[in-house]
C-alpha cells in the first residue's frame, strides 16, 4: 500500500493532462496548415483562371472572331472552294479530281473542301477559274456575297486568255493565284527549298562517279518548235558549237514524257536546256523544276529573276551570264572536261529539293480563314500590270520578231511546252 496514494493520483492525471494538450497543440497546428494551404491554392487557381482567361480573351480579340482559331480545336467551319470545271481537256495540271486533300498535303490550317457542284456556286467560299478555260465560259450569275473568285492562271502573259475575255469578267475576281510574286496567293510551278537532311545530299565521291560515268552532254526535250523566246534559233545556234541532243517534235530523236525510259536516257546527260516558251517576271515552269531532284544540270533561259525567286544561282547555268551562244558552248566544253568542277555543280544542287506547287492551297485555304483578309475587285488593266508582260529576247542577232506585230496577234499565240 502507497503511503502517499493523493499524489500518485495527481502524478497520474498530469501526464494525462500533458498528453491531451500536446494532442490538441498537434490538431490545431494541422488545421492553421491545412487552412493556409487551401488559401494559397486557391489564390494559385484564381491567377490561373484570370491569365488563361486572359490570354483566351487577348487570341480572340487579335482574331476577332472564333473561327479563326486554330484548326486543332476543332472550331473552324468548312470552307467550301469550288473547282469550275468546264470540260475534261480543261483540268488543271494532273487534277482528275476537284484537288487534293488539304490533310493529306498537311496544310496547318486543312478546314477547307473540294467540290466541282456548279449549283454550289451561292454557298462556295472560293470559285477557282483557270485562265485557260475562260475562253468559252460565261461569268455565272449567281455567287456569295462573302465569297472569293480566283482567277488562276500558271502561262506567260503571252497566253493568258484573260486579256481577250476578261471584258466580261472585268471585276469579277477578288483574288489572283498565279506563278507571279504579286499574286494574292503565290502559286509557281514549284518551289526550291533547302534540304534539311530528309533527302540524301552527294558525297565529292558519288558525284565523281556521277560525273565520270556521264556518257552524253546537252539535251533538250521540246514539243513546240515555233516559240516567241526564239528558243528554237538559241538552240540552233548553239548546237554550232557544241552537239545538242533534240528529243520530241522538234528533234530527231524520240522519248515519252515523264516515263522512266525517258527518265534514264536524260540521266545519261550532264546537262539538260531548260528554255521556256516565252520570256516574262517570274515565269519558270517545270522545265527547270524536274531537273532539281536528277543529277543533271540545267541550263535556263528566262525572263524571270532567279533570286526573287528564291532559287540559288547554284542550281542553274543561266544563258544571260553569256554573251552568246558560242560563250556558253565554250564553257559547256570546258566543264565537260573537268570532273571535279561539274561533281561540284552537282554537289551544291543535291542541297536543295523541291516543294510541291499543290502547297499553294494550303495558302488558299489560309487565307479563306483569315478575317483580316480584305476582299478586292480586279480591273483588266490591274491583271495585266500584274502578271507583266513578255518580253523579245536579247541574245540573238535577229531579236525583232515581236515588233510591228498587233497585240492580238502576240497574245493568240497556242501554248505549248
Amino acid at each position: 500500500m502507497s503511503l502517499h496514494p493523493n499524489r500518485q493520483d495527481g502524478t497520474g492525471g498530469s501526464k494525462r493532462w500533458i498528453k491531451l494538450s500536446f494532442f490538441y497543440v498537434i490538431i490545431f497546428t494541422a488545421v492553421i496548415i491545412s487552412l493556409l494551404v487551401y488559401k494559397s491554392w486557391d489564390e494559385v487557381v484564381i491567377l490561373a483562371k484570370h491569365k488563361q482567361s486572359s490570354a483566351m480573351k487577348g487570341f480572340l480579340n487579335a482574331t476577332d472572331t472564333p473561327k479563326s482559331l486554330s484548326n486543332n480545336t476543332g472550331i473552324l467551319q468548312p470552307k467550301m472552294i469550288l473547282y469550275w470545271r468546264v470540260n475534261k481537256s480543261c483540268a488543271y495540271f494532273t487534277l482528275t479530281k476537284p484537288g487534293p486533300s488539304f490533310k493529306d498535303l498537311n496544310c496547318p490550317v486543312n478546314n477547307c473542301v473540294w467540290t466541282d457542284d456548279k449549283a454550289k456556286v451561292k454557298e462556295a467560299d472560293a470559285v477557282l477559274f483557270f485562265d485557260h478555260c475562260l475562253k468559252d465560259v460565261i461569268p455565272p450569275q449567281d455567287r456569295n456575297p462573302q465569297g472569293r473568285w480566283v482567277l488562276v492562271n500558271h502561262e506567260s502573259p503571252c497566253h493568258v486568255n484573260t486579256f481577250k475575255v476578261l471584258s466580261q469578267w472585268d471585276g469579277l475576281f477578288n483574288w489572283t493565284m498565279t506563278y507571279t510574286k504579286d499574286s494574292d496567293i503565290y502559286s509557281p510551278y514549284a518551289q526550291v527549298i533547302r534540304n534539311d537532311g530528309d533527302s540524301p545530299v552527294l558525297s565529292r565521291e558519288r558525284s565523281l562517279s556521277i560525273a565520270r560515268n556521264k556518257s552524253s552532254l546537252v539535251a533538250w526535250m521540246v514539243s513546240n518548235c515555233r516559240t516567241l523566246s526564239k528558243r528554237e534559233k538559241y538552240v540552233e545556234e548553239l548546237d554550232k558549237y557544241i552537239p545538242v541532243d533534240v528529243y520530241g517534235r522538234c528533234g530527231p530523236l524520240a522519248c515519252e514524257r515523264r516515263s522512266k525510259r525517258c527518265s534514264k536516257i536524260l540521266s545519261d546527260y550532264k546537262f539538260y536546256l531548260a528554255f521556256e516558251n516565252s520570256l516574262s517576271k517570274d515565269y519558270v515552269t517545270e522545265k527547270f523544276f524536274n531537273m532539281i531532284p536528277m543529277n543533271v544540270i540545267p541550263i535556263t533561259r528566262s525572263g524571270a529573276n532567279f533570286s526573287r525567286l528564291g532559287i540559288p544561282s547554284a542550281l542553274h547555268i543561266d544563258t544571260r551570264d553569256f554573251k552568246s551562244p558560242k560563250d556558253l558552248a565554250e564553257y559547256l566544253k570546258r566543264l565537260d572536261q573537268d570532273d571535279e568542277s561539274y561533281a561540284a555543280l552537282l554537289r551544291a544542287k543535291s542541297n536543295y529539293k523541291l516543294l510541291s506547287w499543290k502547297h499553294s492551297y494550303c495558302d488558299l485555304c489560309k487565307k479563306l480563314n483569315d478575317p483580316k483578309e480584305q476582299s478586292k475587285s480586279y480591273s483588266t488593266l490591274e491583271i495585266k500590270e500584274q502578271l507583266g508582260s513578255c518580253v523579245p529576247p536579247n541574245d540573238l542577232q535577229h531579236h525583232h520578231f515581236l515588233q510591228n506585230r498587233p497585240e492580238d496577234e502576240i497574245y493568240m499565240e497556242v501554248p505549248h511546252n
